[in-house]
């Protein structure tokens, strides 16, 4: 791997550290940041003022695949119009490649896969996304196009190491900035519950980030929770999360977590909606709430305040909520996109 030089700084403000050197230019493309022993390294052009904790080394960091190299090999043997449509990004789970081809290149899928196994040495295997994510457990539609016929990784994130199924079970990595911020802003001996835990990747960061923290995991899918109890094991933090197979709006509304909560996090942006009236059962008086929902990009914060405000509303007693915070975590559609509302509940 090259040596480049980089920002290192706590992970906690590795967001602020990533807003300011992108907006200032700074930010290098061509390396891929690394996480490690509670830092994070971004590739950077220059030294420049920075208003939290950091210092300017240099370290080795891995190449992000060459797009120009990618485009190259599809250049071999597509035309200009299908080189124009052809797929222009791809999700990497540990050494697998999930790309997305338009129907209208559907008969090349396999070779463009295959040019992308030549131009990034780091996948192995290469899927195709076959439909949207489907089912009562929400799991993406995937098909083997070129490389090791497999559907498992492990994959690294965030100083974790996840088992993913890709076919039995959804992990993005695209929420991995998303997941440290949440994990930095748990607190000393918090009582954290993490419905639709998927195969643990919050609740597993929290645990390491705030080893004081009690984490309940709940996951429905047989699938996920299988391996979320893995990662729970693999991950060492047995002794601080709590794996749980079960239904998330049973578990929450329970006497078992009523009022137990300091935290709770929400991640299934299409129907969090409906479970959020269970969620605030769970939640202390001062309990704070990260609820994640895809909507229409026009007037999404109000629609998303609007939401959480009824769920207060309806309540039995009645609840107050304060907006701690709000932000786009991914771009879902042209016209949608996943944003996460932070607020405390009173």
């Amino acid at each position: 791997m090259p040596t480049t030089l980089v920002v290192k700084t706590p992970a906690k403000n590795a967001e602020t550290v990533r807003r300011i050197t992108a907006g200032a230019g700074a930010l290098r493309g061509e390396f891929v940041p690394k996480r490690e022993r509670g830092y994070v390294f971004f590739p950077v052009t220059k030294k420049i003022e920075l208003s939290v904790p950091h210092s300017f080394v240099r370290a080795k960091l891995e190449a992000r695949v060459k797009p120009k190299d990618f485009g190259k090999s599809l250049a071999g043997f597509l035309s200009g119009k299908e080189l124009a449509a052809a797929v222009k990004g791809f999700d990497v789970v540990g050494s697998i490649a999930v790309i997305q081809v338009p129907p209208a290149l559907a008969g090349k899928a396999k070779r463009i896969a295959r040019a992308l196994l030549a131009a990034h040495s780091r996948v192995k295997t290469v899927l195709q996304k076959t439909g949207g994510r489907e089912g009562a457990f929400r799991v993406q539609r995937v098909r083997w196009l070129a490389g090791a016929k497999s559907f498992v990784a492990l994959h690294r994130e965030n100083e974790c190491v996840f088992r993913v199924d890709l076919r039995e079970a959804y992990y993005s990595p695209r929420l991995s900035n998303e997941r440290a911020r949440v994990a930095s802003l748990v607190k000393s001996n918090e009582n954290v519950l993490v419905p639709f835990a998927g195969v643990g990747p919050f609740a597993i960061l929290i645990a390491k980030k705030q080893p004081s923290a009690e984490v309940v995991a709940i996951e429905l899918n047989p699938a996920g929770a299988k391996l979320l109890a893995e990662n729970v094991v693999l991950n060492r933090v047995s002794e601080r999360v709590r794996a749980v197979k079960g239904d998330a709006l049973k578990l929450l509304a329970s006497l078992e977590f009523r009022g137990w909560a300091d935290r709770i996090v929400m991640p299934l942006p299409h129907s969090a909606k409906s479970f959020l009236p269970a969620a605030l059962k769970a939640l202390k008086k001062g309990g704070a709430v990260h609820y994640y929902r895809i909507v229409r990009k026009a007037g999404a914060k109000e629609t998303i305040e609007k939401e959480a405000r009824a769920a207060c509303a309806a309540a039995k007693p009645k609840r107050k909520f304060k907006v701690l915070g709000f932000r786009r975590v991914v771009l879902f559609s042209p016209s949608k996109a996943e944003y996460v509302l932070d607020f405390k509940v009173f």
